[in-house]
């Protein structure tokens, strides 16, 4: 069975393809990995790149035979964390625009670095720049509330908390996590207790409108 990896083209793509590829390897190590399957029927190369940082952002990229001197390369956001779907678009978008200026020359590296500058830039962080999100949760809700640092990540910025929830001789904090039924039966106490943190965070922070009672 062909190797895709190793297919060269007569236009010339598949030897420019390999310096691009070995390049690439040889620049990011360890944040480049070749893709298991090739999920396209023609010939493509498929590998992922990853983007160290806070995102812990995975592209998925996809070499036509014909890439770069006709087609562009395919890429898609495999794996994000905090990066919304309009930022999604944006990448993808910004991969079309460079390769439509590279005329017909090579145009990955540009492309990585540019999503590198965007969204690699909080992996230098020091601890010290996070200590309002590491600070105590009991801490952090008695003291004041911080106006917000532009150093600190917009996605951390966006997480909301509510009061501790006291049960019996037990105080702490519960971290509510929306998804999917996983089979998991919840006991009535446990439940209640989600249900209601769940709630007041929501109405804390204006997502629903608390329910006042009707005077007779």
């Amino acid at each position: 069975m062909t190797d895709l990896r190793l297919v060269e083209f007569s236009d010339g793509s598949g030897n420019m393809q390999k310096d691009e590829v070995e390049a690439l390897q040889a620049i990011y190590e360890h944040d480049f990995e070749w893709a298991d399957h090739e999920v396209y029927a023609a010939p493509c190369k498929s590998f992922y790149m990853s983007i160290p940082g806070d995102f812990c952002l995975r592209l998925l990229i996809h070499l036509p035979s014909d890439y770069p001197s006709r087609s562009c390369p395919i890429a898609e956001v495999y794996e994000s964390f905090g990066v919304s779907s309009s930022d999604c678009d944006a990448i993808i978008h910004n991969l079309a625009t460079i390769f439509n200026k590279s005329q017909g020359d090579v145009c990955l590296y540009e492309w990585i670095e540019s999503v590198r500058e965007q969204f690699g830039s909080f992996a230098s962080f020091e601890a010290s720049s996070l200590e309002v999100v590491d600070m105590d949760a009991t801490e952090l809700l008695l003291s004041a509330a911080p106006s917000p640092r532009d150093d600190i990540p917009l996605f951390l910025r966006q997480i909301k908390t509510g009061v501790p929830i006291t049960d019996r001789k037990s105080t702490f904090q519960a971290v509510v996590v929306s998804r999917w039924y996983g089979g998991i039966l919840l006991g009535p106490d446990r439940f209640k207790h989600i249900a209601n943190c769940a709630r007041q965070v929501l109405e804390t922070h204006g997502f629903i409108h608390r329910k006042t009672k009707k005077q007779a």
